[in-house]
């Protein structure tokens, strides 16, 4: 943990980085009208940094007194920092680590789009790889549908050495799981993903940076979300959006169910196989998903 806490916070420092990281994130986000990176001015110096100015205000204080245009605020939000980035269809999404509403703001001078939001200080940015973010989805099945198994398959694509190989260690990995199975109220499942990394990190587990640094990310987004709309549920809307999703890649998934052999793929960008659709639908209608 405290290993974690040193990298991120000597990111933070990092004027340099900090800089390569503005640049970075403003060519990853240049053909999305819907966010705003600030430019980087080249009159920069290893000490100081001067970028375009933002005319904005905290996300958290956008739209006062007015619920209609602060839920749709919410759910650009929710789009930009977590979908988005679980399902980009690039080999490796960019996200931003640290976004807190000081760091997100919404740009009150763009009449086109009165819902734009400007992403600022990139001190702390992650990368996160398509075969990670397969891995963290398969996790978040496992806690919705309270399937222990799937969480020991994929528990591994949170270590940063794997699953360990010992009977001993494993049998207090399936303690943790059932431990973060058990029924708590008012619990997303990042949340859970979170006590479930936390707990593995009190048993001396080191966890992968970025996969970690996403799950923190979107806990604080989700302080964000309730700020500005209290009845939006985090899960619920995910799901919905990843619904849509699965509905454009129907024709697809039709010919890939012909061809069997390829049930189980998940090449497609919901990450989801047809076992998985399958196991959803089923716990919707109170079936057992084994």
């Amino acid at each position: 943990m405290f290993q974690e806490l040193k990298k991120a916070l000597t990111s933070e420092i990092k004027i340099l980085e900090e800089q390569h990281n503005l640049v970075r994130a403003r060519e990853y986000y240049r053909d999305n009208k819907k966010i705003l990176v600030p430019e980087l001015f080249p009159i920069s110096t290893s000490q100081v940094t001067f970028m375009e100015f933002v005319h904005g205000e905290k996300i958290s204080s956008a739209f006062p007194g007015d619920a209609g245009k602060r839920a749709i605020m919410a759910r650009r939000l929710s789009d930009a920092l977590a979908f988005d980035v679980l399902f980009s269809p690039k080999k490796e999404a960019l996200f931003h680590g640290d976004p807190h509403a000081g760091n997100v703001f919404h740009v009150t001078n763009n009449s086109k789009d009165p819902y734009q939001i400007a992403l600022l200080d990139w001190g702390l940015c992650g990368v996160f790889p398509r075969q990670e973010r397969i891995a963290l989805v398969q996790l978040i099945i496992g806690v919705k549908l309270k399937d222990a198994k799937r969480l020991r398959n994929y528990i591994g694509a949170l270590l940063e050495d794997g699953l360990p190989d010992s009977a001993e260690k494993l049998e207090r990995i399936d303690s943790i799981i059932a431990e973060v199975l058990k029924p708590k109220t008012r619990r997303s499942s990042f949340e859970a993903i979170e006590e479930l990394l936390l707990a593995l990190i009190q048993e001396g587990y080191a966890t992968r940076f970025n996969l970690n640094l996403f799950v923190k990310s979107q806990v604080t987004i989700a302080g964000i979300l309730a700020e500005l709309d209290p009845a939006l549920k985090q899960d619920e809307y995910l799901e919905k959006r990843i619904s849509g999703l699965v509905k454009r890649e129907l024709p697809k998934r039709l010919l890939y169910t012909l061809w069997f052999p390829a049930w189980n793929s998940r090449s497609y960008r919901s990450l989801l196989s047809n076992e998985d659709i399958k196991d959803l639908i089923f716990r919707k209608r109170g079936r057992p998903t084994r």
